[in-house]
């Protein structure tokens, strides 16, 4: 899999270690028997962030996380874009009572989650993806993947 980090965002905020965001993919990926030719993750603004979700879902709110299937339909490999606001993840880090870095995990889990075909719209979506975030942050802290 080609995997690329790119900070577009004009934070100099701290930026996880890329081999740990690396790792998180791998692990769902195998957890969920899918295959991605490229993922690339973007940091942006999270005013940017937030101008991306009102334009593509028309949802004008903060979001921590926006994730783009690239691939047809019938294509067997995921390629995939996640656009990430640090700033917020740090904001929900505080709020979680969790670290950075974790949080940080926890939403790329939840981006590739969303590449591998999974929503979040209803409250028993949310749920599912909830457990499988938490069994795959469990596994990645374990040194499972």
């Amino acid at each position: 899999m080609i995997f690329e980090l790119l900070n577009e965002s004009d934070s100099k905020a701290e930026i996880p270690d890329p081999e740990p965001l690396q790792q998180a993919l791998e692990t769902v990926l195998a957890g969920e028997k899918r295959v991605a030719s490229s993922i690339t993750i973007i940091l942006l603004t999270n005013d940017a962030l937030r101008a991306m979700k009102a334009e593509h879902f028309g949802m004008d709110w903060f979001t921590d996380i926006i994730a783009f299937n690239m691939n047809e339909a019938n294509e067997s490999e995921i390629e995939g874009e996640l656009y990430l606001s640090p700033e917020q993840i740090r904001l929900n880090a505080g709020e979680y009572g969790v670290s950075f870095t974790q949080e940080f995990l926890r939403v790329v889990l939840h981006g590739c989650l969303h590449l591998c075909g999974y929503e979040d719209s209803t409250p028993t979506e949310k749920n599912q993806m909830r457990t499988l975030e938490d069994k795959y942050l469990s596994a990645l802290e374990l040194g499972q993947h």
